[in-house]
C-alpha cells in the first residue's frame, strides 16, 4: 500500500468521496491491483462464510441420513441397489422421500405428495411443490462405481472440501473482481473518448480498480444475508461505471483548470 494513503482510507475515498479518484489517478498501476487484491481477499473470505457453512451442514445432513438411516446400497453402471424391504418411506423437512429399486413402483407413487423425491434403480425424480417433476438418470455418472461404505467415506472427503472452498474462494472473487474492472475500463475508455479526457488505458484500469470498491462490498453483503437478486452483475457494472465516469469528469475539471492556471 502507498504509504501516503492508508488502505481503510482508500476504501472510504474510493466510495465516498469521487473527487479522491484524482488522487488515485496519481498513484502506481501496481498499488491499485495490490488494493483491489487485499479488499477482495477480505470481503470474499468475509462473504463466503455463510455459503461455506451451508454447504457443510448440507453435508453433514447428508452424511447423517445415509449414516443412520439408509440401508445398505450399491450402485454400478448407472443401476441403484438398496437392500431390505421396499418401498422405504421417509420425512424429511417438508419432503416424502421413497426409496424402491425393486421395479414395483412408479412415478404414481408420488403423485399426491407436494414435495417429494422419488428414488428408483435407475432414476429419481424431484417434486418441489410447483407440481413440476424433474427427472435424473444415474446414467450420466455410470461410470462409478460404490457402495454404502465407500459413499460416507467420500461424504467426508466432500465435508473437507468445505474449508477448501473458504480458501479458494476469496482468490477466485479477485479473479471476478479483476475481469469486472476490466468491463469497467472499457466502459471509462468509452467515456474517455467523449469527454476527450485523454486519459491513458494504464490509468483508466487503474482507476477502475478502485471504482468497483462499492460493487465487492455490496456482493459481500448479499452473500452474507443470502439474497438474491435478478441481473446483479449489471447492476455491478453500472454502479461501477458511474464512479468511473465521475472519476473520469473530475480529473478533466482538475487538468482543465491548472491549464487555465
Amino acid at each position: 500500500m502507498d504509504k501516503n494513503v492508508p488502505f481503510l482510507s482508500k476504501i472510504y475515498n474510493s466510495i465516498a468521496k469521487p473527487k479522491f479518484y484524482i488522487k488515485f489517478n496519481e498513484l502506481s498501476l501496481s498499488s491499485a491491483i495490490i488494493y483491489l487484491f487485499t479488499v477482495s481477499i477480505i470481503f470474499g473470505f468475509i462473504s463466503y462464510i455463510r455459503p461455506t457453512y451451508n454447504y457443510y451442514k448440507f453435508m453433514d445432513t447428508i452424511h447423517n441420513e445415509v449414516v443412520y438411516e439408509f440401508p445398505e446400497f450399491t450402485f454400478n453402471k448407472g443401476i441403484l441397489q438398496v437392500d431390505g424391504k421396499q418401498p422405504i418411506l421417509l420425512k424429511r423437512n417438508d419432503y416424502n422421500i421413497v426409496i424402491d429399486t425393486t421395479g414395483r413402483t412408479d412415478l404414481s407413487k408420488i403423485e399426491n405428495y407436494n414435495k417429494a423425491v422419488l428414488i428408483l434403480k435407475d432414476k429419481a425424480y424431484i417434486k418441489d411443490g410447483s407440481g413440476s417433476i424433474d427427472e435424473t438418470r444415474y446414467s450420466i455418472i455410470k461410470f462409478l462405481k460404490f457402495n454404502k461404505t465407500e459413499f460416507i467415506q467420500t461424504i467426508y472427503d466432500f465435508k473437507a472440501g468445505a474449508f477448501i472452498m473458504l480458501i479458494s474462494a476469496p482468490v477466485l472473487f479477485f479473479l471476478s473482481n479483476l475481469f469486472m474492472a476490466f468491463m469497467v475500463s472499457a466502459v471509462g475508455t468509452l467515456i474517455n473518448s467523449v469527454l476527450k479526457a485523454g486519459i491513458k488505458y494504464r490509468n483508466l484500469y487503474k482507476l477502475s480498480s478502485y471504482a468497483v470498491t462499492t460493487a465487492v462490498i455490496i456482493s459481500c453483503i448479499r452473500r452474507v444475508l443470502g439474497v438474491n437478486i435478478m441481473f446483479i452483475n449489471y447492476i455491478y457494472l453500472i454502479i461501477s461505471s458511474i464512479y468511473m465516469f465521475l472519476a473520469i469528469r473530475n480529473i478533466l475539471i482538475t487538468n482543465a483548470k491548472n491549464i487555465e492556471e
